[in-house]
């Protein structure tokens, strides 16, 4: 069998073509040892093979190298060659360096491909057995369902540009690359020609590329039989880009009378059908993992995830675990459904309390069985990894009270060996530890369902990451080598926040993060990518920029770039401004200051708080000289929103709060 390579792109001097790929001759995917093509004129590179070893199918690539050693591959997905399907002992490939438009690229994404341009069941297409084919390929993933792809042309297999018979394409399992052939048998060039796209339902071609007509002036010769494949890019569309619509809710807002109180993944099901009859395309979902950590409001905060891999419980659909035996307790979440039902806000505490109590009772009821069900032990060897950890640190957040681990004793430091004896059946432990396997068995479950659902409907479901983990999280106690966890990341003041903003998450450890391959986010992209085909990542500018403020610090304006290039007091004075030490890097406190800022409470706050540093000059006391100290001293056994006017004025130190 020989194999002809030919591709057109244009190179500068000293650049060339390779074509690299799965067998032997192609270099087995080391671009070291690929196939060099050779050079004619304007653009034009070939390179022909004769394979003796029998290969039923061959994927490959084309690549650039330079004199420098510096290597460009072409973009997508590999080729394929299904030898076997030809049995011809020439194969000709006629093809083009693929590079589409960024536009173009998008519908290569599974959020096209598998849900909004999923194409349907299609017509037969035309393929023949001859003895000499003419192949016909381009890669087309923007088409939808009730259409498939055709050629049209100036030859009657081609339809003679008939509109109601042309040449239809078939995908395969190859989408988005659609194919058709047919026999070369009393074919006369030139062959012109078009791509088009056929309404199966009108039994017509409804759309024509636009442009001039596609050519092929000569084919190859070849004495024997052979199959010359033409494989084009970019379908030349008439419509321009491709616009769609759609819609951003969290799920907890999606409340219906058979929930319990909150919006559950179930939920989302009656939400996807009212997204597909208004015509939108697609349906963001705020954050829906694991954020619970003081069991109060607090933890409705959808940003700041305990876990990257958890499922938040709340979100799961209850009646779908199955019903209680006992017929009183279900009397009593039937009241109480009914009770939080009738509530005008989402009781973020008591659905979380009254939900977790169930999962409790429905586990103690099926656990016999449930752990044995072939359903469950596959989706625990698959995500066993993060699943164990995540279970266990969750007992102990229970059982200590707190989500902060470095209060936690002997767990404060995680030790893998002693988690996973912990975690093993027959443990004292494992019922408080197993009961979250089986939670989030079910999330997944839950959340899987609508996915596909959306899919099959023809919407996208696009999930949001957090940019940030909480400090307190599954992943801090973990792989803390993997964070900077004494700095927080924020944004800096605008005219939003003229304090900036402190998210009090830790920052990222780039440095070590690239030392596996970043093989932390890929295993967090990759479990999202179980629920989600598209997905937003919150404050996306922290991959390359952070705002990060010391720990030491409460509010975002004590933050600094990172990483940034930092100008020195020289520099600044270089620029013709004034750099006083004492006024633009320590507290500037001067007497004449404070009663504007605390008024009638400027003697208590001086005798309480500040220490003098000279003539009506003063610095903060040692226990109080950070925002932290500050902080802690005042909300010391209260919370935030049940201070006093005056306690709260004092700690914030800022004069729009006295005199507003």
């Amino acid at each position: 069998m020989r194999i002809r390579f030919y591709i057109h792109y244009k190179t500068t001097p000293g650049q060339g073509i390779y074509v690299c790929g799965s067998a032997d001759f192609l270099g087995n995917w080391n671009p070291e040892q690929a196939l060099p093509l050779n050079y004619a004129f304007d653009g034009e590179w070939s390179t022909e093979k004769e394979i003796q070893e029998d290969l039923p199918s061959i994927d490959y690539k084309y690549l650039l190298k330079d004199q420098k050693g510096n290597i460009i591959w072409e973009w997508g997905k590999n080729r394929n060659l299904d030898t076997g399907r030809y049995n011809k002992p020439d194969i000709l490939l006629h093809e083009h360096w693929r590079s589409p438009s960024n536009e173009a690229k998008v519908m290569y994404s599974s959020a096209f491909q598998k849900a909004i341009m999923k194409p349907g069941k299609t017509l037969k297409a035309g393929y023949s057995t001859a003895k000499k084919v003419l192949e016909f390929r381009i890669q087309v993933p923007r088409i939808g369902t009730q259409y498939q792809l055709c050629v049209m042309g100036n030859h009657a297999r081609l339809g003679n540009w008939s509109k109601t018979k042309p040449l239809l394409m078939g995908s395969h399992d190859h989408f988005p690359e659609w194919s058709a052939s047919v026999s070369l048998q009393g074919f006369t060039m030139p062959v012109e020609y078009k791509y088009g796209i056929y309404d199966i339902r009108q039994g017509e071609v409804v759309t024509l590329e636009e442009g001039d007509n596609r050519r092929i002036d000569h084919l190859p010769e070849s004495s024997s039989d052979f199959v010359h494949i033409r494989s084009d890019e970019s379908f030349r569309y008439p419509l321009g880009n491709w616009k769609g619509a759609g819609v951003s809710v969290p799920v907890f807002s999606l409340r219906s009378e058979r929930g319990f109180g909150v919006g559950d993944f179930t939920d989302l099901i009656d939400f996807i059908d009212w997204a597909k009859e208004t015509g939108m395309k697609m349906v963001q979902i705020l954050p829906v993992n694991e954020t619970i950590s003081s069991h109060n409001w607090l933890d409705s905060y959808p940003y700041k995830s305990i876990s990257v891999m958890a499922l938040h419980p709340i979100y799961m659909d209850i009646d779908k675990l199955g019903i209680l035996e006992d017929k009183k307790l279900t009397k009593e979440f039937e009241v109480i459904k009914q009770e939080l039902n009738g509530k005008t806000y989402v009781d973020y505490p008591e659905v979380l309390r009254h939900k977790s109590r169930y999962f409790k009772l429905i586990y103690d009821q099926q656990k016999e069985t449930f752990f044995e069900s072939e359903e469950f032990k596959s989706f625990f060897k698959e995500n066993r990894d993060w699943l164990v950890p995540y279970a266990a640190f969750v007992y102990l957040r229970d059982q200590m009270k707190s989500a902060d681990f470095r209060v936690w004793k002997k767990f404060s430091s995680y030790d893998a060996a002693a988690i996973e004896k912990m975690s093993t059946p027959g443990t004292p432990e494992w019922d408080d530890i197993a009961v979250h396997y089986y939670i989030q068995f079910h999330l997944d479950k839950q959340l899987r369902e609508v996915a596909g659902y959306a899919r099959k409907n023809g919407i996208v479901l696009k999930g949001d990451i957090p940019i940030g983990i909480s400090p307190n999280s599954v992943e801090a106690w973990t792989l803390p080598h993997l964070f900077h966890l004494d700095v927080q990341a924020g944004a800096p003041p605008d005219a939003f926040a003229l304090k900036g903003q402190n998210w009090g998450f830790p920052t990222y450890n780039w440095e070590t993060m690239a030392s596996d391959g970043y093989q932390w986010w890929r295993a967090r992209l990759k479990k999202m990518a179980d629920y989600f085909d598209a997905y937003r990542i919150d404050h996306i500018l922290g991959f390359f920029r952070i705002w990060e403020i010391p720990s030491d610090a409460v509010e975002g304006v004590l933050g600094y770039f990172n990483p940034a290039l930092p100008m020195s007091a020289d520099e600044i004075r270089e620029y013709g401004v004034h750099f006083d030490y004492e006024r633009m890097v320590r507290p500037y406190i001067r007497h004449h200051l404070l009663p504007d800022l605390f008024g009638e409470f400027t003697e208590e706050v001086i005798s309480k708080y500040l220490a003098p540093d000279g003539y009506e000059i003063y610095r903060l006391k040692k226990e109080f000289n950070t925002q932290a100290k500050i902080n802690r001293h005042f909300l010391d056994g209260t919370v935030e929103e049940e201070m006093d006017d005056k306690t709260n004025r004092t700690r914030r130190m800022a004069p729009q709060d006295i005199h507003s």
